[in-house]
């Protein structure tokens, strides 16, 4: 078993602001030092890539975020001053969320101690969350192995690729990660 933490990329936040950014960290260490996963087995993710944001979020947001041009309102309702280390942290939490992803299509369980941002609407983020990696780890598995992968669509993040656009999408080494023996993932009993 492992988990998925990007604790590590803080965000520096104005005195008083109200989002308790440290949880993430102590909730890394009380994994640890309960000995529910070694050190070890908490790893960082690396950068999502952007065509993954792109499954979920509109162009003009993503660059908007990337570029740090976000509007006044855009800003006020992200909750969250723009940083080149809150693009980072975002970035970085929602590969975490994508490799929990892959982690349970390949042994049945997968976590991610710093994700659940979805509050992230396709053309901009809301409630402390800049990307929707909820709907990006769905999107992003269904794109790389089909109808199989099933998860709700909220409309936070539409819009979503039509099945027939997905076959142009850059090949890239998820699929990979499971073996084949593990794909398509098995369909529970309570399936329909």
């Amino acid at each position: 078993m492992r988990a998925w933490s990007s604790a590590r990329f803080t965000v520096p936040l104005p005195e008083g602001h109200r989002f308790p950014i440290t949880k993430y960290q102590r909730i890394r260490d009380a994994v640890v030092a309960r000995g529910l996963l070694a050190p070890h087995e908490v790893e960082e993710p690396d950068r999502v890539e952007r065509w993954a944001l792109g499954l979920v979020h509109g162009p003009e947001y993503i660059e908007a975020v990337a570029e740090g041009s976000l509007s006044a309102l855009a800003v006020r309702r992200l909750g969250f001053p723009w940083s080149e280390a809150l693009l980072e942290r975002s970035l970085r939490t929602v590969q975490g969320t994508v490799e929990a992803g892959l982690d349970a299509l390949g042994s049945g369980a997968g976590i991610n101690l710093a994700g659940g941002t979805h509050h992230a609407f396709a053309a901009h983020g809301e409630g402390f969350c800049v990307f929707n990696d909820t709907g990006i780890v769905i999107e992003t598995l269904r794109a790389e192995f089909g109808p199989a992968i099933r998860g709700s669509r909220s409309s936070a993040a539409q819009p979503y690729l039509p099945p027939q656009a997905r076959r142009l999408l850059p090949p890239n080494p998820l699929r990979s990660r499971l073996h084949p023996s593990q794909w398509p993932p098995s369909r529970s009993a309570h399936d329909p």
